[in-house]
């Protein structure tokens, strides 16, 4: 979530750092979701690490890579969508609008998101 006057890379800065200890740089949109059940739109990013170095914190407890066919096991439908897009970005964001719930307790608006993009985008120079 952003905080009040942060500006957006401001904010993917500050919460990736937060969630897994690492320093990136935005490098492109891929995509805005918004949950119309909670009226919260979810920007993913693709970025680059720059420096930090990668912990568990009080809102991360696992860091992995995954292919693509591990997804479907290990995050909701909501998410798996999100990083299939940015996984798939080729120059256009994604825009998407759903229903649907994106976590299994649906109280996180945005905490989910950076970490789940970071397992795949953070140190991945073949995205």
């Amino acid at each position: 979530m952003l905080e009040l006057l942060e500006s957006i890379p401001d904010g993917l800065r500050r919460e990736v750092r937060e969630e897994t200890g690492l320093t990136v740089e935005p490098d492109a949109l891929t995509g805005v979701y918004k949950n119309l059940t909670r009226g919260v739109v979810a920007l993913v990013f693709r970025c680059h690490e720059t420096g930090g170095v990668l912990a568990s914190t009080a809102e991360t407890d696992d860091f992995r890579w995954l292919r693509r066919d591990e997804l479907a096991a290990l995050v909701t439908p909501g998410y798996a969508v999100r990083l299939t897009d940015a996984l798939d970005y080729a120059g256009t964001p994604a825009v998407r609008a759903t229903m649907a719930r994106t976590s299994s307790t649906d109280s996180d608006p945005g905490g989910c998101v950076w970490r789940q993009v970071a397992q795949f985008e953070l140190e991945n120079d073949s995205l």
